[in-house]
C-alpha cells in the first residue's frame, strides 16, 4: 500500500498541473512529463512482486460429517422397500353398459336413462342421428330432460365386441381391458332391474357385481 501511495503521489502533480489557476487548461511540457514518468518507474521498481511459492498460513478444514443422519436407520428403510410386493394383476373394472337406439319409444328411453343414472350405468349408441352431432345431442337432451345426468357414449365397435344385435341389450363387463370376453349380456325389452336380477340368478359368477349395481337402483315399480 505504501508503494502504491508513493506512485500516486508522484503522478498527481503532473495531472494537477494541467489546470491553471484561472481554470484554463495548461498542458505540461515534455520535460515535466519525462520527469514524472521516471519517478513512476522508480517507484514501481521498488514494489515487491507477489509471492507465487508461499503457502497459506492456515489450510481450510472440513468438519467431520456423520456417515448417516442421527436417528435414521437407512438399512431398515431399504428392507422396507425390498419387502414391497407388486399385485399379481390390476384390479378389475366392472362396467354396466346399456345398448340403446334413439329409434326406441321415448318412454322406454326415459325410463332407461333414469335407471342408468341411479345405477351408474352407461347408455351406448351405435352412431349419430343422420350423421349429425347436433341432432344427436338434441335427441339425447330430449330424453334426459333438464336435470338428467345419465352417461352416454357413442361406441360402434362396442356393438361388435359384445355381439349386440338388438336394443336394448344389457352388458355387465367384468374386466379392465385385459379380457374383453369376460362379460355377460341380456337382450330383450326388459327393465334394467329385471336384467340385473336375471344375471344374478342365472350367472353366479357375476352375481356379486350384478347385485352391486342392483342395490344402487333401490326399489323399483
Amino acid at each position: 500500500m505504501r508503494s502504491l501511495s508513493k506512485v500516486l503521489a508522484l503522478a498527481l502533480p503532473v495531472m494537477v498541473s494541467a489546470v491553471a489557476a484561472g481554470g484554463e487548461i495548461a498542458w505540461p511540457d515534455v520535460k515535466s512529463i519525462d520527469a514524472a514518468r521516471n519517478r513512476t518507474k522508480e517507484a514501481f521498481s521498488q514494489t515487491p512482486a507477489p509471492s507465487t511459492t508461499g503457502k497459506p498460513s492456515a489450510e481450510p478444514m472440513l468438519q467431520d460429517i456423520p456417515a448417516k443422519p442421527a436417528g435414521i436407520d437407512m438399512q431398515s428403510i431399504v428392507n422396507q422397500y425390498q419387502n414391497i410386493q407388486l399385485p399379481s394383476a390390476l384390479p378389475r373394472q366392472t362396467r354396466l353398459l346399456v345398448f340403446v337406439s334413439l329409434s326406441m319409444p321415448e318412454a322406454s328411453l326415459k325410463r332407461l336413462a333414469d335407471d342408468a343414472e341411479r345405477a351408474n350405468a352407461v347408455l351406448v349408441l351405435r352412431g349419430l342421428v343422420n350423421d349429425s352431432m347436433q341432432q344427436t345431442l338434441r335427441a339425447v337432451k330430449t330424453i334426459l330432460g333438464d336435470k338428467g345426468k345419465a352417461a352416454w357414449e357413442i361406441d360402434p365397435p362396442a356393438f361388435i365386441r359384445y355381439g349386440v344385435a338388438a336394443a336394448p341389450t344389457y352388458v355387465l363387463a367384468r374386466h379392465a381391458n385385459d379380457n374383453p370376453s369376460d362379460f355377460v349380456a341380456v337382450e330383450g325389452d326388459v327393465t334394467l332391474s329385471y336384467a340385473l336380477d336375471f344375471i344374478s340368478g342365472q350367472r353366479p359368477a357375476y352375481s356379486a357385481q350384478a347385485d352391486e349395481f342392483r342395490g344402487r337402483l333401490g326399489k323399483v315399480d
